[in-house]
């Protein structure tokens, strides 16, 4: 024991720097352990293929290092404090303690949850038609932060000894006035949360409202607010609650995409009109690409200053705008080319507006 008595014989910087030098060592071995441990189990875990396992070992890695680190200033703290310190401290060791513990351990459950929504969103991503699957793991990992947020907090309330009677008591009062004052946060939270619940529509399904200005592609859900990529690729942030009040259409949930149009004829072309739209309801019919379950013709509308309209109406499979809007354009160069062929003239719709 000749070493012991050499130390304390020491001055106490020295005695410091001997503390610090050890405890430093000691944290970098221990890092290396612990590291390699987990290395050990990934690898043994990698061949049996337990996914939370693994999800388990990648969250933990991180804060248990930090963690050795910050236990070891928390201890050099105290050793410091026993060295040149007179006055009593011994009672603020273990709260610090336990204050470590608790943020290791809640930015643990964090990673945790952070990783498995991204292992299942990932694996979503191979699958086509996932924006609901998506919502919904969202929605789970949203409400898992929650839980971990109200964990942590009760935790906290335990190692501060602070009272839960008393705790409660003065929440009656004063929980009136924190949700007065953060009233529209949790309208945002709880309309998030609905959004979830309800899959009205999910990040990547296209909307809009007729009643407000809000019309492109989901990108995200959050907490307070939803992020909507416009047409002209501006970002729209739009408050949750906003869609609990207004009209709301999810186009990319659309069965079939209309087609509607309509075309003038003249009024001398009358005794042409029935080989015409013979015709033209024969084209409807023939063409592969229209939803011949649905309601598929071509009818006269009215007759009005001297000119027939002629609409034609049909439903094309599916909900792609832009195959949609090519058949559509297919269709009026057809209906042009029979008319013509029939020996009728089109009439302008700029001066159908200015003959009525």
């Amino acid at each position: 024991m000749d070493w012991l008595k050499y130390f304390y014989a020491l001055n106490v910087w020295r005695q410091t720097g001997v503390y610090l030098a050890v405890l430093v060592v000691g944290a970098i071995v221990l890092n290396i352990v612990v590291h390699l441990v987990l290395k050990y189990l990934n690898r043994v875990n990698a061949r049996r293929g337990s996914v939370w396992v693994l999800r388990i070992i990648n969250a933990l890695g991180l804060p248990l290092q930090i963690y050795i680190w910050a236990v070891l200033v928390c201890v050099f703290s105290y050793v410091l404090a026993d060295l040149f310190l007179t006055t009593p401290h011994h009672s603020l060791f273990n709260p610090a303690l336990s204050l470590i513990s608790l943020a290791a351990f809640l930015w643990f459950l964090f990673r945790l949850v952070a990783s498995t929504e991204l292992y299942y969103l990932q694996h979503l991503s191979a699958v086509r038609n996932h924006s609901e699957q998506r919502s919904a793991i969202k929605a789970l990992s949203h409400l898992s932060q929650l839980g971990v947020i109200l964990l942590g907090v009760l935790i906290l309330l335990g190692i501060l000894n602070v009272p839960l009677a008393g705790l409660l008591t003065f929440g009656g009062v004063g929980s009136i006035a924190v949700a007065y004052a953060s009233k529209g946060l949790l309208a945002n939270y709880f309309a998030g949360i609905s959004i979830y619940i309800s899959r009205n529509f999910a990040v990547g399904d296209s909307i809009r409202s007729p009643d407000r200005d809000i019309e492109g592609v989901v990108e995200s859900i959050g907490w307070r607010a939803t992020m909507i990529r416009r047409v002209d690729k501006q970002l729209m942030i739009v408050p949750n609650e906003i869609f609990g009040a207004v009209l709301l259409i999810n186009v990319s949930r659309t069965t079939d995409c209309r087609i509607h149009f309509k075309v003038h004829v003249r009024y001398q072309d009358l005794p042409k009109l029935p080989d015409i739209l013979s015709k033209l309801n024969i084209l409807l019919q023939q063409e592969a690409k229209i939803n011949h379950e649905e309601s598929a013709r071509v009818y006269l509308d009215e007759c009005a200053q001297g000119v027939f309209t002629l609409v034609v109406d049909a439903f094309a499979r599916g909900n792609d705008y832009l195959a949609c809007a090519q058949l559509k354009e297919n269709l009026m160069l057809q209906v042009s080319d029979i008319i013509k062929a029939s020996g009728a003239e089109l009439v302008p719709s700029a001066q159908v507006v200015l003959q009525k």
